[in-house]
C-alpha cells in the first residue's frame, strides 16, 4: 500500500488526493487488521429424548381402563389428561421436558354433551318414526367436523408448553372449513386425485398456524413432495396386489377338481381355504402397512419443512416403513394379548421415533420469548371441540 501511495505523484494524481490517501491508510481504526471479521452462524442440533418405560405406563394405563369401566366412561377426561401428561413429561428437548396443562373438569362437560348426542343418535336409529333425528344429527356432525378439528387443535396447542413457553394455534376457522370441509367435496369428482393436494394444503394450514411464544410457524414444503409420498405408496400397493394375485393363481392351478368325486372335491375345497385365508390376511396387512407408511412419511415431510420464527427448524431421520412395521407388529401383539400390550406398543413407537427427530436452531432455545402475541386469543377452557374429536375418533 505504501508503494502505491508513493507512486501516485508520478502518474499525475494531485498532491492533495495523495495526502488524503496516505492519511486514510495510516488510520489504525480503518486498517484491514483492525476490521472485525464476522463470525459464522452456528447451528445447534437438539435431538428429542424419551424416558418413559412400558412398566411405568402400564400402571397408569390399567388404572385408566379400570376406572373408565367402573364410572361408565366418566373418568375418560382424567384418563386422557393423565396419559398426555405422562408422555409430555417424559419427552425431553435440551434437557427440559414438555408440559400439558389441560384440566379434566373442563373436558368433562364436553364429554357429557357429545356422549348425550351419541346416545340419542344410537337410540333413534332403532325406531322407524325417529330415524329422521339420527339423520339430522349426522348432517350436523358433518357440518361441524371442521369446527371440531379447529377447536381441538387450538385447545391442544394452548395447553402444551416447553420451558414455560406455551404453544398456540393462530389459524382461522375459515381455513379449517376450506381444507377439511369443502375440499372433501371435490374427491368424488376427481376420483381421489386431489387427495394429495388437500393433504398438502392441510399441513400448510397447521404449520403456518402454529406458534411458540412470539415465534410464528411457516411451511417450506410444496405439493409435489406430498404427491410423491402417495405415488410411492400406490406403487407399493400395486406390487403387493400383483404378487398376491400371482400366488392366488398358482394355488388355484394346483387345486384341480377334474376326475375327483364329491368327497374328494370337498376335501380339496376345504384345503384351499387355508391359503385363501393367508392371502386375505396378507392383503389386509399390505393395506395397513401402506396406510401407516403414508402417515409416517407425511409426518416426516411436514416436520422436515416446518420452521418456527427465523431460527428454528426440524430434521427427521426415522424411516416411515420402520414406523409402519412397528405399528403392524405391535398391533398383532396387542391382538394376541387382548389389548394388554397397548402400553408397550405406545412406548415402543416413541422410543424409536423421538430420538430421530432433531430441533435445529441458530439461537439457544431459552431465548424464545413467552410474551403472548397480540393476534392470539387464548381458547380458555372451552374443551367441547377436544372432547368431540376424542370421542368421535377424529385424528390429525
Amino acid at each position: 500500500m505504501s508503494a502505491l501511495t508513493s507512486s501516485l505523484p508520478e502518474i499525475g494524481v494531485p498532491d492533495a488526493w495523495t495526502q488524503k490517501l496516505r492519511d486514510w491508510v495510516g488510520r489504525d481504526k480503518l486498517s484491514l487488521r483492525a476490521m472485525p471479521v464476522p463470525e459464522a452462524a452456528v447451528i445447534t442440533a437438539w435431538p428429542l429424548g424419551f424416558t418413559g418405560s412400558s412398566g411405568e405406563y402400564f400402571r397408569i394405563w390399567i388404572v385408566n381402563v379400570a376406572l373408565s369401566i367402573v364410572t361408565l366412561g366418566l373418568y375418560g377426561p382424567w384418563a386422557r389428561v393423565r396419559t398426555r401428561q405422562y408422555f409430555y413429561a417424559n419427552t425431553l428437548l435440551d434437557g427440559h421436558n414438555f408440559g400439558y396443562t389441560a384440566r379434566p373438569v373442563a373436558l368433562l362437560g364436553g364429554y357429557l354433551v357429545i356422549g348425550a348426542l351419541l346416545l340419542v343418535f344410537t337410540l333413534t336409529q332403532n325406531f322407524d318414526g325417529a330415524s329422521w333425528v339420527s339423520a339430522v344429527l349426522l348432517g350436523v356432525a358433518a357440518l361441524l367436523y371442521p369446527w371440531v378439528l379447529f377447536r381441538s387443535v387450538r385447545f391442544q396447542a394452548h395447553h402444551s408448553l416447553h420451558r414455560g413457553v406455551r404453544f398456540g394455534f393462530l389459524g382461522g376457522l375459515g381455513g379449517a372449513y376450506l381444507y377439511y370441509g369443502l375440499l372433501n367435496l371435490a374427491l368424488p369428482f376427481t376420483f381421489g386425485l386431489t387427495l394429495p393436494l388437500q393433504s398438502a394444503l392441510q399441513r400448510r394450514y397447521l404449520a403456518t398456524g402454529l406458534s411458540y411464544g412470539e415465534a410464528r410457524g411457516s411451511f417450506r414444503g410444496g405439493i409435489s413432495g406430498v404427491y410423491l409420498v402417495y405415488l410411492l405408496a400406490s406403487l407399493a400397493l400395486l406390487g403387493a396386489a400383483t404378487l398376491l394375485t400371482v400366488i392366488g393363481v398358482v394355488l388355484a392351478a394346483l387345486r384341480v377338481f377334474d376326475g375327483l368325486n364329491a368327497k374328494q372335491q370337498l376335501g380339496q375345497l376345504l384345503g384351499a381355504l387355508l391359503p385363501l385365508s393367508l392371502i386375505l390376511a396378507l392383503s389386509a396387512l399390505s393395506y395397513a402397512a401402506a396406510g401407516q407408511g403414508i402417515r409416517a412419511a407425511l409426518l416426516r415431510y411436514t416436520l422436515s419443512h416446518l420452521q418456527l420464527g427465523q431460527t428454528l427448524r426440524v430434521r427427521t431421520t426415522f424411516s416411515p416403513w420402520m414406523v409402519a412395521w412397528i405399528a403392524l407388529s405391535s398391533g398383532l401383539v396387542q391382538l394376541v394379548s387382548f389389548g394388554l400390550a397397548t402400553p408397550w406398543a405406545a412406548v415402543r413407537r416413541n422410543r424409536y421415533m423421538l430420538p430421530r427427530i432433531e430441533v435445529l436452531s441458530l439461537a439457544p432455545l431459552g431465548d424464545f420469548s413467552a410474551r403472548p402475541r397480540r393476534d392470539e386469543k387464548a381458547p380458555g377452557e372451552n374443551a367441547l371441540g377436544e372432547a368431540a374429536a376424542e370421542l368421535l375418533g377424529f385424528r390429525l
